[in-house]
């Protein structure tokens, strides 16, 4: 990554990169990339705002467990077409996501399996992700201001589902 890269970041910051992806042929705003999730997670609120029924879902006894431990049942998990790129490059990969029925900033959240499904590096000072495609590499740029409003809602502890302005749109 070179600085010329970071040109849409305001700094100094502690932001995380939070991007826009088309799901399932839709375009969904307001995507955590983390690189410390083994999993990647779709919100109930999310999939139902898509046109997708847990009805849909294919049944799991999964547990997911964040750092205090407290531990989320998957209502279930579904294999989409998630779209990375932009005009000139794109790629497109069948992923599992795993969907809980809790309340969140973000409208999902892509875990390192979609990182290495897309041999992606990314960089939080730079707000960007990188990946390979077959006409070259593709840089992804993270929206600082989305990564601004989900960590203040999800601090002050008021994030409810269906809260969120939801983009979620046909492509």
């Amino acid at each position: 990554f070179t600085e010329g890269v970071a040109g849409h970041v305001l700094f100094p910051h502690n932001d995380l990169l939070v991007v826009a992806v088309q799901l399932a042929n839709r375009k969904v705003r307001r995507v955590l990339v983390d690189n410390g999730s083994s999993v990647n997670l779709l919100f109930r609120s999310t999939l139902e705002k898509m046109g997708l029924t847990v009805a849909e879902l294919k049944a799991t006894s999964m547990m997911l467990y964040g750092f205090s431990g407290k531990g989320s049942a998957a209502i279930g998990t579904i294999e989409l077409v998630i779209t990375l790129g932009d005009e000139s490059r794109t790629v497109s990969k069948l992923l599992e996501f795993m969907v809980i029925d809790c309340s969140a900033a973000y409208n999902a959240i892509l875990g390192r399996p979609t990182l290495v499904a897309f041999e992606a590096i990314t960089s939080v000072r730079h707000l960007a992700m990188k990946f390979p495609t077959s006409t070259g590499v593709c840089t992804i740029k993270g929206d600082q201001l989305a990564a601004r409003e989900c960590y203040s809602i999800s601090m002050k502890g008021k994030s409810k589902p269906g809260q969120v302005t939801m983009a979620v749109q046909d492509e």
